[in-house]
């Protein structure tokens, strides 16, 4: 499944890279420009590891030291609740 924000999250794009919203809580998260790239292409459904490779070449490290910086941000993203994988949840409306 293809990862995605919360539906109650909004992503702002900044000079620097990013800023996510949690508007149930009004905390805001800042990501840095790769941590905003690494969440714009998961969240399009790149596979971790084109998104590494493409660092390694832009870059000029390992593959793997760029895979282990994607999961960090994934486990991030996830543990904190920010991004989710599954099914949307269906839209229930009151006559249905």
């Amino acid at each position: 499944m293809t990862p995605r924000l919360r539906p109650d999250l909004v992503m702002t794009e900044t000079d620097s890279g990013a800023v996510l919203l949690d508007q149930r809580t009004g905390q805001y998260w800042q990501l840095n420009e790769t941590g905003a790239h690494t969440l714009r292409k998961l969240i399009r459904g790149t596979p971790a590891q084109d998104i590494a490779a493409d660092f390694a070449r832009r870059y000029g490290i390992a593959v793997t030291d760029a895979a282990a910086d994607i999961a960090a941000v994934v486990e991030r993203l996830t543990t904190t609740g920010l991004m989710v994988t599954g099914r949307p949840a269906r839209r229930r409306f009151p006559w249905g």
